[in-house]
C-alpha cells in the first residue's frame, strides 16, 4: 500500500473515532461536571440558606456552563470528524487505486515526506486540526466512570431524601420552598453513662430540628423490657426517673414513630467495706501495750484518753476516704490502694460513719458504722478496814489504819487527813507504801500532835492520787474517833469483855450439846449447828484483836493487850484447824447412811477438841473479872482530880478579881 493510501485509511479511523469516543467522553465529562457542580450548590444552599437572586444566579451559571461544555465537548468532535472525513477524501482522490479498507488506529503519524506524499493542501489542513482531536481510550474510560459514579450518587440522593431533592430543584428554579426536616429525638445524657450502682438516674430527652412532641416515652431494657411516660420539663424537654438503677440498662426516649439512638446506663458497684480493724492505744501514764480489737468489731469501750486507729479495706480502690461525725465534720483518712487508715483520740463518745470514694467518682452508701465509748478512768478505790467507826482514844493514845487501795492503774500517792471538826486543827501525814494497782496498808497512827481534849472528836479519812495526768485523787468517808477519858475506854472494854465471855460460854454449852446428840438421827442438823458456831466464833476473833490495840495504844496496859492478841489468834488458828475438821467430821457422818460407831467417835473427838479450845480460851479470860472495879475506882479518882482543878480555878478567878 502506498503513503498516500496509508494516510487516508489512518484519517477515516480517526474521524470514525471522533464520532464515538470523542463525544461519548464529551457528554460524561458535561454529566459528571454537571452532577458536581448540582452537588455543590445544594450543600451551600443547605447550610448557607442563600438567598433568591443569588440562587438564580447560580441556575444561570449552570445552564451557562452546561450549553459551553455541550459546544466545547461534543459539537466540536462531530464539526472535526467532518472536517477528517473531508481531507481522507483528498487524500483518497490523490490514489484511485485506494480500495477504502480502514484499519483501528489511535493517533495519526507523520512519517518523514510525508508532505511529497500527500501534497501541501492536505498538510496544511491536517495541522489547522486541534490537538484534542486526536483521543485517548484510557480517558474516555475514565471520563466514563466519573460520570457513572456521579449518576449514581445523585441517584441514590433522590431516592434516599426525595423530599430534599425535590426542594433543591425547586428553590434551584428560583422557588422559596424550605427544605424538609427530619424528626429527631435526643437523649441529654452520654451514650454510655456509668452510674452507681443503687443510684437514682434523672434522664431528660428534647426534639431537634424544632419539632415538638406532645408526649414522649421511654423504652428501658434490662433484660425485660419496661416503658415509662416521660413528664414535661418545660421548653419541648421531657424527663423521668430511673430508681435504684442496678446491672446494665438500655434505654431509648420513642414519640411519633420516631426513636432516639440507644444509649447505655450501666451501673457500677459501690466501694463498700470489705473489713475493718480498730487498733487502740491506751494513755501512756497506764503502761499497757497497744492492743487490737477483734476484726469487724464496730462497737467499743476504750479508756478516756486513748487513741483508736482505724483501719478498713475496701471493695475497689479509693481515692478518699473519711470519717464523718454527726455533726457534719469531717476527718480525712490516709488512703493507699484499697487501704485507708486514721487516728482519732479519744476523750468522750465517739459516734461515727465511714464514706468512701473510688476512683470514678462513685461514693459509698449505707455503711456500718462505729460507736467508740470513752469510759473515764475510775479514781482508786479506798477501803478502811481499822479503825472503825465511833471508837474511843486517849488524848495521847494512837489507833491502828489498816487500808487497801485498788486502782486499775495503780496508786501513786496517798495520804492520811486527821481533822477535828470542834477546833478546826487538821493535820496531814503522807503514807509509804508500795506503789500498785492493789496495795494493802497498816500503820500506827498516834493523834498525841493535835492536843485534844476527852469530849471533842477526830475525823479520819485517806486520801489517795491516781497515776493519771490529772492526778485524780480520791476520799475515803470519814470514819469518827471520839476522844475519851482512860476510864471511859475501860468501861467499854468491860462490857465488851463480860459480853465476849457469855458467848464463849453458849458456843462451849453448843459444843456440849452438839456432843451429846451425836447418837440421834439428826445428823445434818448437827452439821448445821457446828458449822454456825465454827462461823460465830471466828468471827470473833477480829473483836479480840481490836480490844487488845484499845489497850496497847492507849496505854491501858500491854499484859492484857497481849493476852487479848493471844486469844484472838488462838480462836482464828482454832477455827481453821479444829473448827473445820469437826464440821468435816460431822459432814462424814451426816452424809454416810451406813456410817458406823468408827465415825460417830472420830465427830466426837473433833468436836471435843474443839469445845477444849473454847473452854481454854473463857478460863483465860477471867483476868478481867475485877475490871469494873478498878474502872470505878479510877473514875473516882479522875472525878476528884477534876473537883480540885475547878476549885483551884476558883479560887485563881477570886484572886484576879481582888
Amino acid at each position: 500500500m502506498s503513503a498516500r493510501a496509508l494516510v487516508a485509511e489512518r484519517l477515516r479511523a480517526v474521524a470514525a473515532r471522533l464520532r464515538s469516543a470523542a463525544v461519548l467522553r464529551g457528554a460524561a465529562d458535561l454529566l459528571a461536571a454537571a452532577v458536581i457542580f448540582l452537588a455543590a450548590c445544594y450543600l451551600m444552599d443547605r447550610f448557607l440558606d442563600f438567598r433568591r437572586p443569588t440562587r438564580l444566579f447560580l441556575a444561570a451559571a449552570f445552564v451557562a456552563g452546561t450549553a459551553w461544555l455541550l459546544v466545547r465537548r461534543v459539537l466540536q468532535p462531530l464539526l472535526m470528524e467532518m472536517e477528517v472525513r473531508r481531507i481522507a477524501r483528498l487524500v483518497e482522490n490523490l490514489e484511485p487505486a485506494f480500495d477504502g479498507a480502514l484499519v483501528t488506529v489511535v493517533e495519526v503519524a507523520e512519517p518523514a515526506g510525508v508532505v511529497e506524499m500527500v501534497g501541501r493542501e492536505v498538510h496544511e489542513r491536517l495541522s489547522a486540526l486541534p490537538a484534542g482531536m486526536l483521543v485517548d481510550g484510557r480517558k474516555v474510560l475514565r471520563s466514563v466512570a466519573s460520570a457513572l459514579i456521579a449518576v449514581a450518587l445523585a441517584a441514590a440522593f433522590v431516592l434516599t431524601s426525595p423530599g430534599q431533592a425535590r426542594a433543591f430543584l425547586a428553590r434551584f428554579t428560583g422557588s422559596d420552598e424550605p427544605y424538609p426536616v427530619k424528626p429527631a429525638i435526643g437523649l441529654d445524657i452520654p451514650s454510655h453513662l456509668r452510674v452507681a450502682e443503687g443510684s437514682d438516674v434523672y434522664v431528660k430527652a428534647r426534639a431537634l430540628n424544632g419539632y415538638r412532641f406532645r408526649r414522649l416515652v421511654l423504652e428501658v431494657k434490662d433484660g425485660a423490657e419496661k416503658t415509662l411516660l416521660m413528664k414535661p420539663a418545660g421548653d419541648g424537654v421531657f424527663g423521668a426517673v430511673l430508681k435504684d438503677v442496678h446491672g446494665v440498662l438500655e434505654v431509648a426516649a420513642r414519640a411519633g414513630g420516631k426513636s432516639s439512638a440507644v444509649h447505655v446506663i450501666e451501673a457500677v458497684p459501690r466501694p463498700e467495706l470489705r473489713s475493718l480493724v480498730l487498733e487502740v492505744a491506751p494513755p501512756a501514764y497506764t503502761g499497757r501495750e497497744p492492743y487490737r480489737l477483734m476484726e469487724g468489731q464496730g462497737n467499743a469501750s476504750v479508756l478516756a484518753g486513748s487513741r483508736i486507729s482505724f483501719v478498713l479495706e475496701a471493695t475497689k480502690p479509693l481515692t478518699a476516704a473519711f470519717l464523718a461525725f454527726p455533726d457534719g465534720s469531717k476527718k480525712g483518712m490516709t488512703v493507699d490502694g484499697t487501704r485507708g487508715v486514721t487516728e482519732i483520740e479519744v476523750e468522750r463518745d465517739v459516734d461515727c460513719t465511714f464514706e468512701l470514694l473510688d476512683e470514678e467518682g462513685f461514693s459509698s452508701r449505707s455503711l456500718p458504722g462505729c460507736h467508740i465509748t470513752a469510759v473515764p478512768d475510775k479514781p482508786p478505790l479506798i477501803t478502811v478496814e481499822s479503825p472503825k467507826a465511833n471508837r474511843r482514844i486517849v488524848p495521847d493514845g494512837a489507833f491502828r489504819l489498816r487500808c487497801r487501795l485498788r486502782d486499775d492503774f495503780g496508786v501513786v500517792s496517798a495520804a492520811l487527813l486527821l481533822v477535828c471538826p470542834e477546833g478546826g486543827r487538821k493535820k496531814r501525814i503522807p503514807l509509804d507504801f508500795r506503789r500498785g494497782a492493789d496495795v494493802e496498808m497498816e500503820e500506827i497512827i498516834s493523834i498525841a500532835d493535835l492536843k485534844l481534849e476527852p469530849g471533842r472528836t477526830v475525823q479520819v479519812r485517806v486520801e489517795a492520787a491516781d497515776a493519771s495526768p490529772a492526778g485524780v485523787k480520791t476520799l475515803s468517808e470519814a470514819v469518827t474517833l471520839r476522844v475519851s477519858r482512860p476510864y471511859e475506854i475501860l468501861d467499854e472494854l468491860q462490857s465488851f469483855l463480860v459480853a465476849a465471855k457469855q458467848r464463849l460460854k453458849a458456843f462451849v454449852a453448843e459444843e456440849d450439846a452438839v456432843m451429846s446428840s451425836l447418837g440421834g438421827e439428826r445428823k445434818r442438823r448437827l452439821l448445821a449447828r457446828q458449822s454456825r458456831v465454827v462461823r460465830d466464833v471466828a468471827a470473833m476473833a477480829p473483836d479480840f484483836a481490836a480490844a487488845a490495840d484499845d489497850f496497847r495504844l492507849n496505854r491501858l496496859g500491854e499484859e492484857e493487850a497481849q493476852l487479848l492478841e493471844s486469844v484472838a489468834r488462838a480462836l482464828e488458828e482454832g477455827c481453821a484447824g479444829l473448827g473445820r475438821r469437826s464440821v468435816s467430821a460431822l459432814s462424814v457422818l451426816a452424809s454416810a447412811p451406813d456410817a458406823g460407831e468408827a465415825e460417830r467417835k472420830a465427830a466426837a473427838s473433833a468436836v471435843a477438841r474443839f469445845r477444849r479450845l473454847l473452854a481454854r480460851q473463857l478460863e483465860r479470860l477471867k483476868k478481867f473479872e475485877n475490871y469494873s472495879e478498878l474502872t470505878r475506882h479510877i473514875k473516882e479518882m479522875m472525878d476528884k482530880e477534876r473537883e480540885i482543878r475547878d476549885m483551884l480555878k476558883r479560887l485563881l478567878e477570886r484572886s484576879l478579881g481582888r
